[in-house]
């Protein structure tokens, strides 16, 4: 019996030797965290951290890669984090609030390097982005500000705050956005420029997915753009935009987008407003005179609408145009119970295509806004085909002309040429207070208004 214990003792004693000699790194190997806190004010905890007192990590862009797909980063108030994020795998970014979290644009910033950003430099010229999310699926940001002012005398290129590329889905919630580009802005749109957006979501002509891109913006601001607040570009790409604000200033510098989708790209906007974009010169910016927009649908899928919004003192509230190869059998795009005030060239123009407006409010200020048009109606040689918009229980008041056709095909009585006949039909509507009710130079071109009290 003592032979034995003995026996089963050195026994023992040889295996707890074993497991001692087992490295660490594989006896209690775990992964990278999956939830993680970022802050400048407090010493490092492992594993990621456990609280904002005991973060894992100093730096975004750290927390982002050495945790797992998917993980969840927490970022605490204090100084502003000045980096350049790239985001390539799926990730949650939860700020402490927007006014306490900041992500600041680097007084030098570098191109990024992800692979939208290198289609893009192939495509156009090379980019410098605040958050790059590129390829990665589901991301979500909430909580923070974006800080994507660049030095207004520097010649940056293409710049955006937050670029969504590679097929990604960003859901970004409570989010500010304060620049994309130069600021104030300086008007540079030369040579390779492509564009300065606050978020850009999609980009027509790269190849592959690199172009595509979703997103979900709710209860986000965006100020102080170079060229466009919000852009949504490119077949396959698409955005949900709600109780999101996009605010400029007036500039002679530039005519800006406040939110433009375009070149089959689709976009839902509700219960948002739009304002400030407005060209100060004479009758608009550069040799083609341009007008900012509050909304741009340029080419946009069909389904894209907007409705319950609030659209501005802009140049121009609204401006739809089909690229359709040919004209659609029903209305591609609706623009419903919406408020365009004080855009003081145009409350909404369209030219080819087939748009719905229905429940809208459109005035302008005599005083302020004296040559102010409520619908622009645009017929043109060029043209593929005509505009066919209808509308219904609208208020338009306070304009030069409530609804004008502005075309090229002469006087009344005068050979059409080759601009196409088209029609715009106004029912159950109201216009007070506009100088003239309408206007219809086209001998082909024709307003129709039934049930209401023109």
């Amino acid at each position: 019996m003592k032979k034995l214990a003995t026996v089963v003792a050195a026994t023992a004693v040889t295996l707890m030797a074993a497991a001692a000699a087992v490295p660490a790194t594989v006896a209690g190997a775990v992964g990278p965290p999956s939830v993680a806190w970022v802050s400048h004010a407090a010493i490092l905890s492992p594993a990621g951290g456990k609280s904002c007192a005991h973060p894992g990590y100093n730096s975004i862009q750290s927390a982002i890669d050495n945790t797992t797909s998917g993980a969840t980063i927490h970022v605490c108030a204090g100084a502003p984090y000045v980096e350049q994020l790239q985001i390539t795998q799926p990730v949650t970014i939860v700020g402490a609030g927007e006014a306490t979290t900041t992500i600041a644009l680097p007084a030098s910033p570098v191109n990024s390097t992800t692979a939208c950003d290198a289609a893009i430099t192939a495509a156009y010229a090379a980019p410098q982005d605040e958050i790059s999310i590129c390829g990665v699926g589901a991301v979500s940001i909430s909580g923070l500000t974006v800080d994507a002012q660049w030095a207004s005398g520097t010649n940056i290129g293409n710049l955006f705050g937050i670029l969504v590329g590679g097929a990604s889905d960003l859901t970004a919630t409570k989010v500010a956005v304060d620049g994309g580009g130069a600021f104030p802005a300086n008007g540079d749109q030369s040579g390779s420029f492509l564009g300065q957006s606050s978020i850009q979501v999609g980009m027509f002509g790269l190849s592959g997915s690199y172009g595509v891109g979703t997103a979900t913006l709710n209860k986000d601001s965006v100020t102080n753009y170079q060229k466009d607040g919000i852009t949504v570009d490119g077949a396959g790409s698409s955005a949900v935009i709600e109780h999101t604000s996009v605010t400029s200033t007036p500039t002679a510098a530039v005519a800006q987008n406040g939110i433009q989708i375009g070149d089959g790209a689709l976009g839902v906007i509700t219960s948002s407003t739009v304002s400030g974009n407005e060209c100060n010169e004479p009758v608009g910016c550069g040799a083609n005179a341009y007008q900012a927009a509050g909304l741009l649908f340029y080419n946009a899928a069909p389904g894209t609408r907007v409705t319950g919004s609030t659209i501005s003192d802009n140049d121009y509230g609204l401006g739809y145009v089909s690229g359709a190869a040919s004209e659609a059998a029903s209305a591609t795009t609706t623009i419903s119970g919406d408020h365009f005030t004080g855009n003081r060239y145009e409350g909404v123009w369209l030219d080819q295509g087939m748009a719905t407006l229905s429940g809208d409010s459109i005035a302008a200020n005599p005083l302020t806004d004296p040559v102010a048009v409520g619908i622009m109606v645009y017929q043109y040689g060029g043209q593929s085909y005509a505009s066919q918009a209808t509308a219904s229980h609208m208020n338009i008041s306070g304009e030069s002309v409530a609804v004008d056709v502005n075309t090229d095909g002469g006087t009344p009585g005068s050979a059409p040429g080759d601009d196409l006949p088209g029609t715009f039909t106004i029912t159950h509507s109201s216009e007070v207070g506009n100088t003239l009710p309408t206007g219809d130079t086209s001998p082909n071109f024709l307003i129709v208004a039934l049930h209401d009290i023109y």
